[in-house]
């Protein structure tokens, strides 16, 4: 009997492991955003330079995501010349308290890099403090994407080990087994399995009609590391 071949990304298609892509892909952005952060604050806190600028605009900036949770976002555009010359006008975003206490034209202190003005931060610390937020948020998620892949694809080197050298065995389908596992709208089910020598077995989940019927014969191979059985349709 010829063996069932099958591979990496075979068997990381069919156990989802592309899910973990989306957060892997967040996880990243979150970390790079929060790495130029971090260099930046860096920056104000080795070559940053103090004056005084002017406050020109206030805004409030709501936003809701798909959850339909609201963030609020408090912004102050400031005008202020740099020692170089350079005039820099931008917006910063800033605390509620911070935002309550100035108006359009009020005068406050800011801290920017003398070298490129255009980094700068208003509220002392907000940099840094925005680099381990970032940081932090991108490392959770990575965790998360990363104990989720783990979970997808634990039984992966399971089934290379029994595709590649394992020993193989006909098994008879002994029963359906419905799942409350549901994909668009339709359930998911398992088979059961008897093979010749009295072991049992049940595949990974499948559509009822992807299944073999109740009787019929098919073919599993078994784990040489602990003797699981895997049917063949599964590897």
């Amino acid at each position: 009997m010829e063996r069932r071949q099958t591979s990496w990304i075979r068997l990381a298609w069919r156990h989802y492991l592309w899910v973990p892509l989306l957060p892997v892909v967040t996880a990243v952005v979150l970390l790079l955003v929060g790495q130029s952060l971090s260099h930046n604050a860096a920056l104000l806190d080795l070559h940053g330079a103090d004056t005084i600028a002017t406050v020109t605009d206030r805004e409030i900036v709501e936003r809701r995501d798909s959850d339909g949770h609201r963030s609020t976002d408090y912004r102050l555009r400031i005008a202020f010349t740099a020692s170089n010359g350079v005039r820099v006008t931008d917006w910063d975003s800033v605390s509620r308290e911070t935002y309550d206490s100035v108006q359009a034209g009020d005068t406050m202190p800011v801290r920017y890099v003398a070298h490129d003005p255009a980094i700068f931060e208003v509220e002392p610390g907000r940099t840094a403090f925005s680099a381990r937020m970032f940081s932090g948020f991108g490392i959770v998620i990575l965790g998360i994407a990363v104990a989720i892949g783990a979970f997808l694809g634990r039984h992966i080197p399971s089934k290379r080990r029994a595709a590649a050298r394992g020993a193989v065995r006909e098994a008879r389908v002994t029963e359906h087994l419905r799942s409350n596992v549901r994909v668009n709208g339709r359930a998911r089910w398992r088979l059961s399995w008897t093979d010749a020598v009295g072991e049992t077995g049940r595949s990974d989940l499948h559509r009822q009609d992807d299944l073999p019927s109740v009787g019929s014969v098919i073919v599993v191979y078994l784990d040489p590391r602990g003797g699981r059985g895997w049917w063949e349709n599964d590897l």
